[in-house]
């Protein structure tokens, strides 16, 4: 049960970690 949390973590973490640098791309580009 641990593990599978851990992973669905890691794996919300690099969605929003992505999604914060597009975010940040997209301002500096502008």
């Amino acid at each position: 049960m641990k593990k599978a949390v851990l992973g669905i973590g890691a794996g919300v973490g690099v969605i929003l970690g992505v999604i914060v640098i597009i975010s940040l791309v997209q301002l500096i580009a502008k």
